[in-house]
């Protein structure tokens, strides 16, 4: 990013849209999850093309490393009511994975299931093996 942000210093969506995205996200990696805030904070454009829903996305994942399961609930619910932003996006449907996480967290046990088989739904023809739809399926059957 520093390479870019030097050899097109007026790009005005990859200084403040991708490059402070690409650092957030690096930061959730390595735990640092008051820094991400703070870079997802300098996104200007969220909602361009560009930024392809990862804005609200990063943010839900911080809250549930932070335990607040309630706001992450609401970022990933944005994914998952603008899907068609990014229709072919694979963060739709770890969205709603992720939806379904913060409800179990926040004791929505109905809630939950409906996002589970939303994923179970979308994801009917995946490959069985598919990581987060075995993770998924263990998890909802915890439910029962």
């Amino acid at each position: 990013m520093k390479e870019l942000e030097q050899r097109f210093p007026n790009a005005s969506l990859r200084l403040h849209v991708s490059a402070p995205i690409v650092r957030a996200a690096y930061m959730v990696r390595t735990g640092n999850l008051t820094g991400a805030l703070a870079e997802l904070d300098r996104v200007l454009y969220e909602d361009a093309t560009m930024a392809k829903l990862w804005p609200a996305f990063l943010r839900g994942h911080i809250y549930m490393a932070r335990k607040e399961p309630a706001r992450a609930a609401m970022e990933f619910q944005h994914v998952i009511d603008h899907r068609s932003e990014s229709a072919d996006s694979l963060l739709f449907p770890m969205a709603l994975l992720e939806r379904a996480r913060a409800a179990v967290a926040v004791g929505e046990r109905a809630s939950a299931e409906q996002y589970y088989n939303q994923l179970f739904e979308l994801w009917r023809n995946a490959d069985a093996d598919l990581e987060p739809l075995v993770a998924a399926r263990r998890e909802a059957a915890r439910l029962h």
